[in-house]
């Protein structure tokens, strides 16, 4: 996420705190060092619903985000 808050113009200092917080509202947080191959795939599917929530965008068209995620999460 870092990598693509760098793509999208984050500022340097709002970083860290942008990727956090968007890794907690995903409940990605625990996982933050994992390796994405080691990742389930539902937890793949929430990092992706994350990067797209990267830089705060008007508007994210996602296609069937809630496909292979459990029933809490699609909450």
């Amino acid at each position: 996420m870092l990598l693509y808050s760098r793509i999208k113009g984050v500022p340097p200092r709002e970083e860290i705190p942008m990727v956090e917080g968007i890794m907690k509202e995903v409940h990605l947080l625990n996982e933050r060092h994992v390796q994405i191959s080691a990742l389930p795939l539902g937890m793949r599917r929430r990092l992706s619903i994350g990067i797209s929530l990267v830089s705060n965008p008007r508007v994210v068209f996602l296609d069937e985000p809630t496909t292979g995620l459990d029933p809490e999460t699609r909450r």
